[in-house]
């Protein structure tokens, strides 16, 4: 995935990230992962954006599968951090690049970042202490509450 300088960008483009096109099993978890959401929104108490563009730095904007506001944002790339951020593990990206971006969502701030692997059907949870395995195959986030058992996930997948 190219990272450009937004100075050099011939086009004039504030983004500074590209990535590549999804491949099925991604697109398909993050389909479940909007269908899992959607109708726990007003429940939660939280708004649901999937592919959407957050200015982690001045210099670095980022493109999250999913990500979890309180509220609704009233800014069209986001500059304040949402609650939680979802990723889901590429094939086609590499690792370095997916942690590197985990890494920026913390540093902004995110509480919660998920990342999930569709093919081996597991997820990470990074917070600014460190990560964590779901031993016992649920997601959580605090403030607010979500429980997201995996399981539950994949049956939608």
């Amino acid at each position: 995935m190219p990272v450009t300088d937004i100075d050099s960008d011939p086009w004039g483009s504030d983004i500074e990230e590209e990535r590549p096109g999804r491949e099925l099993d991604n697109s398909r978890l993050l389909t479940a992962l909007v269908m899992w959401f959607h109708p726990r929104q007003e429940q939660l108490g939280v708004e649901v954006f999937m592919c959407q563009d957050i200015q982690v730095s001045a210099a670095r904007r980022c493109t999250v599968d999913l990500c979890v506001t309180v509220g609704m944002p009233d800014e069209q790339v986001f500059t304040a951090p949402p609650v939680l951020c979802i990723q889901i593990l590429s094939r086609f990206e590499p690792i370095a690049t997916t942690l590197r971006r985990i890494a920026d969502y913390l540093s902004f701030g995110v509480p919660y970042v998920w990342l999930i692997d569709p093919t081996r059907r597991t997820a990470i949870v990074y917070t600014a202490t460190g990560f964590i395995l779901p031993e016992d195959g649920i997601l959580r986030t605090q403030n607010p509450d979500i429980a997201l058992p995996l399981a539950e996930l994949f049956e939608l997948f």
